[in-house]
């Protein structure tokens, strides 16, 4: 909070009113002094500041100014004060106000004292802090392996009391706290960045994290997170399933489940229309023939896909208990294959051989075929582009994830034939991309 500035004149008369000598004499030669703007900020629990410009001495020698304050109107230099020395000229100071009581109220004016006396300028007023629970932040889950995580948090703010202990609880049930949590870290005190490690989890189990911090006045907690860890057979022993009338197939690569083949659901409308939010899930096939739809698999616009949500790994279009892949999960993806972290997150062209095991064996032109070991199936379906245009059909594969890039493009994968990488970067929302979907 800031207090508004002030200006405040003393004439000769108005200093014999505040000074703190019964018969105040009048400044040197009659002459004004003059105290003029003065600004609380940097207002805290225990602390403040405030800044007073002076703007005319009237040629005294002031021994002494500074600031006063108390709890009640109009405080005096027999109240708390500062004392700043001597000044022979116009100037600005400033005054630290230290060892406050937070959501207290103090009254303050700056002061000056001379031969005649002390006069004070117009007075302030400010409140302190109220103290409260601590603010902190739950950092992203990483690591996540079959029975352990990494996650932690960050303590913003102490709410004005030390945080006496911190760290990150869990359980599988999503409203639950400290007293209902499966387990918690421990993780030192104070205000900051803190990392936590969390074990003797279950594989394939959905987890929700939160981090806490504990001050005097209670815990306060960062936003919910969730993650799922590895499962050793993350598509159940089910090798196919039926979505829209439609069978597909699916393949299981490191720990997660995919579908082996691109998702073709929905009603298919004319490249020249953009997908509206409706109650009907629209697709596009390439040159728009349905027969392609059929090998290929459908064509979608962003938002469309995301049915018009923006949360990672959302079910969107696809079936129930499926989700559109994260780019962390197109990551994990691509790691299982051979890459390393810093190749997966790297952008354009990464890894080595990642996109020649995913490809397909057949069906990519000028012999781009791929050894499909991974069993992905990846098919050269080409793209839509945000004007209407289809390109690429047997030269490359698109694929969204449900991660932003920004509000108007969203990370993607891409494969061609003439290359035995993946390609990672991120497109307009508008171009129509094929879909895989992830197993929950």
């Amino acid at each position: 909070m800031k207090v508004k500035p002030i200006h405040f004149v003393i004439f000769a008369s108005v200093i014999f009113v505040f000074s703190c000598r019964k018969t105040p004499e009048n400044p040197v030669g009659g002459n004004k002094i003059e105290i003029g703007q003065s600004v609380v900020d940097n207002i805290g629990y225990f602390d403040s500041k405030i800044t007073t410009t002076i703007t005319d001495l009237g040629g005294n020698i002031i021994s002494q100014h500074g600031h006063c304050w108390s709890l009640t109107e109009n405080p005096t230099i027999a109240n708390f004060k500062t004392a700043k020395g001597t000044i022979s000229q116009a100037t600005s100071f400033f005054s630290d106000l230290t060892s406050l009581t937070p959501n207290t109220k103090y009254y303050i004016r700056p002061y000056l004292t001379y031969t005649q006396g002390t006069v004070y300028g117009s007075q302030l007023s400010f409140t302190t802090l109220q103290t409260g629970k601590p603010v902190i932040i739950t950092k992203e889950i990483t690591d996540i392996t079959l029975y352990a995580a990494i996650s932690g948090g960050n303590v913003t703010s102490d709410g004005g009391l030390m945080v006496t202990q911190r760290g990150i609880c869990w359980s599988t049930e999503q409203d639950f706290d400290l007293a209902t949590s499966l387990s918690r870290t421990s993780n030192g005190t104070g205000n900051g960045i803190y990392v936590s490690n969390l074990s003797d989890l279950h594989e394939g189990t959905t987890y929700y994290v939160k981090a806490y911090a504990i001050n005097s006045a209670g815990t306060g907690y960062g936003e919910d997170r969730s993650f799922k860890t590895f499962d050793l057979s993350p598509c159940d022993s089910i090798a196919s399933f039926i979505y829209g009338g439609k069978t597909y197939k699916t393949v299981e690569i490191g720990y997660q489940c995919w579908m082996a083949e691109n998702l073709n659901i929905g009603t298919q409308i004319n490249t020249s229309q953009d997908m509206q939010d409706n109650a009907t899930i629209e697709k596009y096939c390439y040159d728009d023939t349905e027969a392609d739809c059929d090998i290929y698999g459908g064509l979608y616009q962003w938002d469309e896909m995301m049915q018009y949500t923006t949360s990672e790994s959302t079910q969107g279009i696809c079936p129930d208990k499926w989700h559109v892949p994260s780019d962390d999960e197109w990551k994990q993806l691509e790691m299982a294959l051979g890459m390393s972290q810093s190749e997966a997150d790297d952008t354009g062209y990464r890894g080595t051989d990642e996109g020649k095991k995913m490809k397909s064996t057949n069906g990519w032109i000028s012999n781009g075929n791929g050894t499909n070991s991974s069993g992905f199936n990846a098919l050269p379906g080409g793209y839509r582009d945000s004007s209407g245009s289809f390109d690429y059909l047997d030269y490359g594969g698109y694929w969204w994830s449900s991660s932003e890039g920004s509000s108007s493009t969203a990370w993607d994968r891409r494969l061609y034939y003439s290359l035995d990488f993946v390609y990672r970067d991120y497109y307009d929302k508008e171009h129509g991309f094929s879909v895989r979907c992830l197993k929950d």
